[in-house]
C-alpha cells in the first residue's frame, strides 16, 4: 500500500477527509481519505506529540493502508468523529 498510495500521503495528512479519536490508543488518530484517482479508502495513524511528551517528539505516523468500503464506512459510523470535511457528504 505504501508504495501505490505514499504519493498521496501529504495530501492525506494535510486535508483529511475524516479525523477520528483512536479508541484504543491515548493521542493518536485515525486520519481518512477517499483518494479520488482510483476511489480507495486510505487510512493513516498518528501518534500525536503532546506537552506531557519528551519536547523532543514529535507527531509520528505509525501505519498506513488502504480499506475496503465497507470496514471505512463502519469505521466513520462507530468512531469517535473529531473533524469532518464541511464539503464531505457520505
Amino acid at each position: 500500500d505504501f508504495e501505490k498510495y505514499s504519493q498521496y500521503l501529504n495530501e492525506i495528512i494535510k486535508d483529511p477527509d475524516y479525523i477520528l479519536k483512536d479508541k484504543e490508543q491515548p493521542d493518536t488518530v485515525l486520519m481518512l481519505k477517499t483518494i479520488s484517482e482510483d476511489n480507495k479508502h486510505i487510512q493513516v495513524v498518528i501518534k500525536l506529540a503532546t506537552e506531557l511528551d519528551d519536547s523532543k517528539k514529535s507527531n509520528s505516523i505509525i501505519t498506513f493502508w488502504h480499506m475496503r468500503d465497507v470496514n471505512y464506512r463502519k469505521l466513520i459510523q462507530n468512531g469517535e468523529i473529531i473533524y469532518i470535511k464541511l464539503d464531505k457528504y457520505e
